[in-house]
């Protein structure tokens, strides 16, 4: 029988055999593990693009429908107080569409926004390359998913970015990609510095994003918040931005300074050489300032505007202050809520008030007439048009260092202080201080206060009466102008009174009427009733200030529309008396005041 000659050789592998085998499988694993892992880091990318490019579409849409982008400082700016995803809820549904993939804070997440901190609202260009939103979380912070406004999308080599020689973390937290203290030097990969001169309470230089473009230019972009100043110093051929509440300020190649004051809604930019182009954020209006012509430039945006929606379907564009932007609630909840009512009398949100008893946002019972203001939320509780501050007064709006409770008598003008010294007859009260001649137009010595028609020389308390010249000369109406005067006014003025149809007839017969004989009417109440005054009060050729100030704070209201016809019949009016108009207790209803507003050149 045959036997297998090598049957008692067979015994197994060896250990060199299995330590081989094993490394080969360890190996193989490996590169196993890195190519699943860079496959993921790859798709997680790839996700983040689709979503900035929704988020884009969506950032269009609003602004199609507002002609304003959404704030752009949550959640890190008080004036800023909704992400993106509640913002542009009406037009993004899926809500993990605004979570970056490899976004691991809870904060952001849970909030719905990621890419919140790296958004920049843009309402006009100045180049063709602009960052508008980021994310630099991916492939270990070395990559960018970058969005830029031309529309495409770029995964881009993040720059690294020392704070005093320490570099910052590219997706590290605020306080990290943060400095604020003087003489603190943020220093970009190209070398370019910004660096801290002056600094007040709040502020601070965010690094929104550095990155490599494809064709190897440096892009920076950082964000000054609050009320300082810094120095800027770009290196040639790199691009680089400052983004502030009321402008942006792109560079290449330059040296210049920025102040910001009035929280941010001033910026003062003064070139020392090369170029800078800034961007105002309101009106999209680009200044390009350069040496041998403009070198400084200031940007300042006291007002911000919206689409304001109607129960009837109708909108149009309404400004309010600046001040902590002064949002009516989300304007999106305010258009559907416009669409899905006819009746501006319905109380929609149960707050006791409708849109036509004011009524800015009747989707939030929590915003009416009279609620309180929440001061610095940027929502305006109380439909007044603006936020509240802590104590408005307080608040130093002009930035000349002067406050209302120091005695700024002015604070919407840095020219009018108790600091500067008084010009005299220039219309204005530039020292705040009374006692001088400031706000006396026609220079007759006389102030307005106490000068009925500060435009007339020949009208003051000083002068004589002038008989039957249909002017109060002295500014008494108790010296009447002339008998007829002195009938006129105890026809108006007897007891039982005049039914009102009758003593109008009266008047426009005896017309033109004096100012003191309209005052003496108007001021007749309940004698004559709203429309038959404003009969009389539109039968005159034309009306002195006194006269309107005085329709417009009769002590028995006229009626907003009949108001409303006066002052449009006598527009352009004097700034007094539009003041007295936008200040009238009970307001003019908001379509009349905006119809006489925009008679006098204001777009509201």
């Amino acid at each position: 029988m045959w036997k297998l000659k090598y049957k008692n050789r067979n015994k197994g592998f060896t250990l060199i055999e299995l330590i081989v085998t094993m490394g080969i499988i360890g190996i193989l694993a490996g590169i196993g593990v890195v190519t699943v892992s860079k496959i993921r880091a790859t798709n997680q990318q790839t996700q983040c693009v689709s979503n900035l490019r929704g988020v884009s579409q969506g950032l269009q849409l609003y602004y199609n429908d507002f002609r304003v982008f959404p704030d752009d400082g949550y959640p890190d700016d008080a004036d800023d107080t909704y992400p993106l995803s509640t913002e542009l809820a009406g037009y993004i549904t899926t809500k993990s569409t605004f979570i970056c993939p490899t976004d691991n804070d809870p904060a952001s997440t849970t909030n719905f926004a990621s890419y919140d901190p790296y958004y920049v609202a843009r309402k006009g260009s100045y180049d063709s390359y602009e960052l508008a939103i980021g994310c630099p979380r991916h492939r270990g912070a070395t990559n960018a998913t970058s969005l830029l406004s031309s529309g495409s999308t770029e995964i881009t080599k993040i720059g690294t970015v020392l704070a005093n020689g320490v570099e910052m973390p590219p997706d590290g937290t605020k306080v990290q990609r943060t400095i604020s203290n003087v003489n603190d030097v943020m220093t970009f990969s190209d070398e370019s510095t910004v660096t801290i001169s002056n600094v007040q309470a709040g502020y601070g230089v965010f690094l929104l994003q550095s990155v490599v473009l494809a064709d190897g230019t440096v892009y920076s972009t950082i964000r000054v918040e609050n009320d300082g100043n810094i120095d800027v110093q770009v290196t040639s051929g790199s691009k680089f931005e400052i983004v502030t509440p009321s402008a942006i300020v792109g560079v290449r190649g330059t040296k210049f300074s920025v102040q910001t004051s009035n929280n941010g809604y001033t910026t003062d930019v003064s070139l020392t050489f090369g170029t800078v182009t800034t961007l105002n954020r309101e009106t999209g209006e680009a200044t390009v300032l350069s040496i041998g012509g403009i070198v400084n430039d200031t940007i300042e945006i006291t007002t911000h505007s919206h689409m304001h929606y109607h129960v009837d379907g109708t909108y149009h564009d309404h400004s309010h202050l600046a001040l902590n932007n002064a949002h009516h609630g989300l304007l999106v909840a305010a258009k559907k809520a416009a669409a899905a009512s006819t009746d501006a009398d319905v109380d929609n949100d149960g707050d006791g008030y409708s849109e036509n008893e004011g009524d800015c946002d009747d989707t939030n019972a929590a915003i009416y007439p009279g609620a309180t203001d929440i001061p610095g939320n940027g929502i305006d509780e109380d439909c007044d048009g603006q936020d509240a501050t802590t104590d408005p007064n307080d608040v130093d709006d002009d930035g000349d260092t002067y406050t209302e409770n120091q005695g700024d008598c002015n604070d919407a003008d840095s020219s009018v202080n108790p600091g500067v010294a008084e010009i005299p007859y220039n219309g204005k009260d530039d020292d705040c201080n009374p006692a001088t001649l400031d706000d006396d137009i026609d220079g007759d010595t006389y102030l307005a206060a106490t000068d009925c028609d500060d435009n007339d020389a020949n009208v003051n308390p000083g002068k004589a009466e002038i008989p039957d010249n249909g002017i109060d000369d002295d500014c008494n109406p108790t010296t009447l102008d002339s008998s007829a005067d002195q009938a006129l006014v105890d026809l108006i003025n007897q007891e039982p009174p005049m039914n009102s149809s009758d003593l109008k007839s009266a008047l426009i017969a005896a017309s033109p009427l004096s100012s003191t004989v309209l005052t003496a009417a108007i001021d007749r109440s309940p004698a004559m009733v709203s429309s038959d005054l404003k009969d009389v009060l539109l039968n005159q050729s034309s009306l002195a200030d006194n006269v309107l100030l005085a329709a417009i704070d009769r002590a028995d209201p006229m009626i907003s529309s009949d108001l409303k016809d006066v002052l449009i019949d006598e527009s352009p009016l004097a700034a007094d008396v539009l003041q007295a108009a936008i200040d009238r207790n009970p307001a003019m209803d908001e379509d009349d005041l905006e119809s006489v507003l925009e008679e006098n050149g204001y777009d509201d």
